[in-house]
């Protein structure tokens, strides 16, 4: 049928045709953009949120990162073990520690509250002892001390007179030899 039309309407017809395909062609895509866009709205906004929550869920294990606590209670811990170590790794044979840190024990009175020993002197005749803790008053302090002097076995008693700065709850630090 269309040879038996002219040559003008043969180029019309052929131009019409393109147009008209071109215009579907441009339709199709037009609507498979929409398309596209409309489907994929809802999905940004999901990995929005999606990632949003991530962020805060990734600055909760930050702050609640297990290892790093068991970490840092670890080495809270080993810290408080060196501090805490009273005795030297070798004690001596007879049982001297134990004597010299009973006759202080039984010095003390209720109004005294030892905290700490420290230790040191290992084989010697002459053990170096630290005592720290907390005395109520400066009576019972000084009395205290004074048990300690008149007590046979120790020697060199030093106690600094700045724990007298204090009237109550005084710290102090007593350092004495072990004979």
């Amino acid at each position: 049928m269309i040879n038996l039309l002219s040559q003008q309407k043969k180029t019309d017809a052929k131009n019409m045709l393109m147009s008209r395909f071109l215009n579907v062609l441009f339709f199709v895509i037009s609507f498979s953009f929409v398309i596209l866009i409309i489907s994929l709205v809802p999905i940004y906004f999901h990995l929005n949120q999606q990632l949003k929550d991530t962020e805060i869920l990734s600055s909760s294990l930050v702050k609640n990162d297990k290892y790093s606590q068991v970490k840092n209670s670890l080495e809270l811990i080993n810290d408080t073990n060196k501090k805490a170590k009273v005795f030297p790794a070798e004690m001596p044979k007879n049982g001297r520690i134990e004597s010299v840190l009973t006759k202080i024990i039984a010095l003390k009175d209720s109004s005294i509250k030892i905290k700490s020993f420290k230790y040191s002197g290992g084989e010697s005749d002459t053990q170096s002892i630290e005592i720290s803790g907390v005395a109520n008053d400066r009576k019972s302090l000084l009395a205290f001390k004074e048990r300690l002097v008149s007590q046979n076995g120790f020697s060199n008693i030093v106690l600094p007179i700045s724990s007298f700065v204090r009237v109550e709850n005084i710290d102090f630090t007593i350092t004495l030899k072990s004979k």
